[in-house]
């Protein structure tokens, strides 16, 4: 069986902005946001079909939020 190939879109988005002296980052992030299916990694079956296919498949959309401050 031969893994299909694939194409993912990530979004990432970063606001610098001030804490009193300090500087500041808040970043935002959509990682696969078309919310594609993938396969990430595989093993190929006694049958060599989709049946027989061992493997790991991507996560869906997935988001994050971080900060981080400069002192």
């Amino acid at each position: 069986y031969r893994i299909p190939s694939y194409h993912t879109l990530d979004l990432h988005l970063d606001f610098p902005f001030r804490i009193g002296p300090f500087q500041a980052r808040a970043n935002f992030g959509c990682l696969n946001t078309l919310d594609n299916k993938y396969i990430i990694r595989g093993q190929d079956g006694a049958g060599h079909n989709l049946d027989t296919f061992r493997g790991f498949r991507g996560f869906g959309r997935t988001f994050f939020l971080s900060f981080r401050i400069n002192f």
